[in-house]
């Protein structure tokens, strides 16, 4: 029996007739004509050249997309950051034919605010965020002479705003851990104790836990962490259930988490307890990242050995996760001189 492939189609039998359709698969239009016949192959090759890509053009937009996603710049990104990235490129591809020369300030400000209006104000900033890097790319290789994006300000957040990846309170904590099912149980307390991202915390392999110690170079920033586990974390490890995936963590079923995977796990648990009233609105993953760097700041490190611990190679960032901490600390000490002011001196 001939088995005919054909590439650019996928085929669906309906269970209850068993009869096979077939569709395009850039554009999800059923093909009418019959599978493997002549008028198949007309409409299939119809198809083709009505959705293929369009070449890049040079001189505009879709060229500078075209070199910056084949280049390194775009590869050594982490695969969460180039998967985040793509979307924005998959968005700017209604506007890629526009003509680099006439990317300014004031276009880039109609971009933002167009995109604020269909995609909200995280989107909104993190495709200027993405065509900034393409554009200073652009700079370096002679494609454009100027970043158009410098100088065009974020979408601010609104004032009664809820803060994102917002710290957990000791009490979240606790309840999280202890009510969490041994698959989601492990990568949380790793989150918990050691401040890594969801991303890393789910690829770790085996043997990245080894002496009592969590050993993993960083996907994003490829800085190397030592974390030597502590009580609560050393015990969660050393108890957790045996399985045959290559990760350290594994889902219900014994097989490496996939990121979808587990965020779809991970908020479905949260939500129940958030629905039962156990805790607070908008628990995330990454903020245990700042609820790590809190503590640490509130037992006095400096931003630098944050930025360290959690893999950092910018000492910034540490100290906007720790920035809280920081107050705290801060206020702390300011009201207890202010105490110890008004207790010494007599009121009258």
């Amino acid at each position: 029996m001939t088995v005919v492939r054909v590439k650019g189609i996928k085929r669906y039998r309906e269970p209850k007739t068993g009869k096979w359709y077939c569709y395009h698969r850039a554009s999800g239009t059923r093909i009418l004509a019959e599978f493997g016949t002549a008028a198949f192959f007309v409409e299939l090759d119809k198809l083709n050249q009505k959705h293929a890509p369009k070449a890049a053009k040079d001189g505009t937009l879709a060229a500078l997309i075209k070199a910056y996603r084949s280049s390194p710049a775009f590869q050594d990104l982490a695969r969460r950051t180039q998967s985040d990235y793509q979307k924005v490129l998959d968005y700017l591809a209604i506007i890629d034919d526009t003509v680099l020369a006439e990317i300014d300030g004031p276009f880039v400000a109609e971009l933002r605010d167009a995109t604020y209006q269909l995609r909200k104000r995280r989107f909104a900033n993190y495709v200027i965020a993405v065509l900034s890097a393409m554009l200073s790319f652009g700079i370096e290789r002679g494609i454009v002479k100027e970043n158009a994006v410098k100088g065009v300000k974020k979408v601010k957040r609104p004032k009664d705003a809820p803060e994102a990846n917002r710290p957990w309170t000791p009490e979240e904590r606790d309840i999280v851990l202890a009510e969490a099912p041994p698959h989601l149980q492990v990568p949380i307390a790793i989150g918990r104790y050691t401040g890594l991202r969801e991303g890393d915390v789910i690829r770790l392999g085996k043997t990245a836990y080894a002496n009592g110690t969590i050993t993993v170079r960083t996907s994003k920033t490829g800085q190397e962490v030592f974390w030597p586990c502590v009580e609560p974390l050393a015990v969660i490890l050393e108890g957790m259930p045996q399985h045959d995936a290559i990760t350290l963590c594994a889902n219900s079923r014994g097989m490496p988490w996939t990121e979808s995977g587990f965020r779809a796990s991970f908020f479905k648990f949260l939500g129940k307890l958030h629905a039962d009233g156990r805790v607070g609105a908008g628990l995330t993953f990454h903020g245990l990242r700042h609820t790590v760097a809190g503590e640490l700041a509130e037992l006095g490190w400096d931003r630098r050995a944050i930025a360290d611990a959690l893999g950092q190679s910018d000492e910034r960032q540490a100290g906007h996760y720790s920035r809280r901490a920081n107050l705290r600390k801060k206020m702390t000490a300011i009201v207890q001189s202010l105490d110890t002011e008004r207790n010494g001196k007599k009121v009258v």
